[in-house]
């Protein structure tokens, strides 16, 4: 029964993935994971607010990026986050490994410590490709395992790209498929993105999000499964030195139980200009 619902599920997800990653692969799902060019880190705070009497969340977090030889960039974080009453710790690694001059592959792995909120495991992997002649196409395929710390358990396929304009534009968007057990509930959400901006300078970025979620938790024993919900988020990138600057950005979240509104505030410090995605 087990191998039949898997295979019912592989078949649902290709059947919707493949013609979508041929017609239009930026319109695709994953947000791709760039691949940096310096050590930097980053340190930042949040708060948001949320409506129906639910209490707000706060948090903070630390970030390195490591640049390890010409084929490796390492990225280790540290949050800390109050939400819904309960306080937590997660902490992950990741690696943007390089290929050749077209491919290069990105796996992140991660656990907690407290925050029921926050997953036991979490595990991600994901498959680039550049194309054109400037490669300034990327394509994206790939796949998420989430173990929270009741019973549900999740696991994703993702597709996505992104584009390079001439101008200082990027066009991103992708499209996640989930299934959460038990309950064998399905989701997909869709986001879009569009940046502007230059390295050294400043990068603002514009996001939206909307599709379906198969699993929120609210408490203990108390879980949302497959219901709507709606992102929107503005984020400024803003160097002030040659290797240093910040970040803040601004969010709204909507779905049927709650909305969100809240503000993050990240100073960073690096060697080299923090991206290159090509």
């Amino acid at each position: 029964m087990r191998a039949d619902r898997l295979k019912r599920w592989a078949k649902k997800a290709l059947i919707q993935v493949i013609p979508l990653f041929l017609i239009s692969a930026f319109v695709g799902v994953v947000e791709l994971e760039a691949q940096s060019n310096n050590t930097e880190v980053e340190g930042g705070v949040n708060y948001r607010h949320l409506t129906n009497s639910l209490p707000p969340w706060t948090g903070s977090y630390l970030r390195m990026i490591l640049k390890t030889g010409n084929r490796d960039t390492w990225y280790f974080e540290g949050l800390r986050q109050r939400e819904f009453n309960d306080t937590g710790a997660y902490f992950s690694a990741a690696d943007s490994h390089v290929i050749n001059n077209d491919w290069y592959w990105f796996t992140a792995v991660g656990s907690s410590s407290g925050g029921f909120y926050f997953p036991a495991v979490r595990v991600d992997s994901q498959l680039n490709r550049k194309w054109l002649a400037k490669r300034n196409f990327v394509t994206s395929i790939g796949g998420g395992y989430f173990k929270a710390k009741d019973a549900h358990r999740d696991s994703s396929v993702s597709v996505g790209g992104i584009y390079y304009f001439e101008a200082p534009w990027i066009v991103q968007g992708g499209v996640r498929w989930n299934r959460s057990m038990p309950g064998e509930v399905f989701s997909r959400s869709q986001f879009i993105a569009l940046s502007q901006g230059r390295e050294t300078q400043h990068f603002i970025v514009i996001r939206a999000e909307t599709g379906r979620e198969a699993y929120q938790a609210l408490a203990p024993g108390k879980v949302l499964v497959d219901f709507p919900s709606h992102d929107v988020s503005v984020s400024l990138k803003q160097w002030v030195g040659k290797d240093w600057g910040f970040n803040i950005g601004v969010e709204y979240y909507n779905s049927h139980v709650y909305q969100r509104t809240g503000a993050t505030v990240k100073p960073y410090c690096g060697t080299a200009p923090s991206r290159n995605y090509r």
